[in-house]
């Protein structure tokens, strides 16, 4: 696994797929309806815990480390969305889940739509958390972002750095998002660091090299997508200072063929960790 020295405060089990891969999973909750989780960059299972306290008692909760990731597969991979989606596949027959509705954060949504894609006979519905992937970055945009963020820009952050970056996604940070903040600083110090901040990179120039903007029309399931109004990653506040969150949203959403989009007030880019009882409140009304 990526991080043995990680300590989840909730029970977590592994399961083994194909080419020395390994999930790690929290499995909470019954029904026939199941909620996947898949987290966003840099990120892991503890980010959806708010939602999965209320959400368990409707649904059964899937939380998943994704390769690189928490207690998933230690070393580097390529961070493809290809490479994803298949693990995410093999994930979903391999367990044998069936009525999967992907909740995807971030990257995490990106990887949904990925996914859905290329298997959509796996997938019921979608819910879309600040999806990366509705953003068009041309080519030299692209090349940009992949220069200003490397693996070594990631294990240089420094306490500051670190606890800026957190800021950075919210509109105001709950305290409890400090068990995080302390997770990602004391994994400067583990041993597998260097590959999971390679990991971090590739992922982030795997969603760079496959666009899935000009693919959205093909997806066919019922769609929830939610912004946080005062999201200050999306777009990207540099290369698309002139862009405005609602303008990236509703040009994705308008590709579906079923999308619902909603904003949240006073909310930043984490949504799912900031607002919980509003996204946990909009997640069961669009399942129900």
């Amino acid at each position: 696994m990526q991080f043995p020295e990680l300590q989840y405060a909730f029970p977590y089990r592994t399961v083994s797929l194909s080419g020395s891969q390994s999930i790690a999973y929290s499995d909470e909750g019954s029904g026939k309806d199941i909620l996947l989780f898949i987290h966003g960059l840099a990120s892991y299972i503890p980010a959806w815990r708010k939602n999965v306290a209320v959400l368990n008692k409707t649904f059964r909760c899937i939380c998943i480390d994704l390769p690189g990731y928490g207690k998933s597969t230690a070393g580097e991979h390529s961070g493809n969305i290809s490479f994803y989606a298949e693990v995410l596949a093999e994930f979903i027959l391999t367990m044998k889940l069936h009525n999967v509705t992907l909740v995807g954060h971030s990257m995490g949504g990106h990887l949904a739509i990925g996914l859905t894609l290329i298997h959509p006979e796996l997938v019921n519905n979608l819910i879309l958390l600040a999806p990366a992937g509705f953003e068009d970055f041309t080519g030299d945009e692209s090349l940009l972002l992949k220069r200003a963020f490397t693996a070594d820009t990631f294990i240089t952050a420094d306490e500051i750095q670190i606890r800026n970056s957190f800021a950075g996604n919210f509109f105001r940070m709950p305290l409890d998002t400090e068990p995080m903040i302390q997770d990602r600083l004391a994994m400067r110090n583990w041993k597998n660091f260097h590959a999971h901040a390679n990991v971090v990179a590739n992922s982030l120039y795997g969603m760079l090299d496959d666009p899935v903007l000009n693919r959205l029309s093909l997806i066919d399931q019922k769609t929830l997508v939610i912004y946080g109004e005062n999201d200050t990653l999306i777009p990207h506040p540099v290369l698309h200072n002139k862009m405005t969150t609602a303008a990236i949203a509703y040009s994705g959403v308008a590709q579906f063929q079923k999308a619902t989009l909603i904003f949240i007030k006073k909310c930043g880019h984490f949504l799912q960790f900031e607002k919980p009882d509003e996204i946990n409140l909009l997640i069961r009304d669009f399942m129900i």
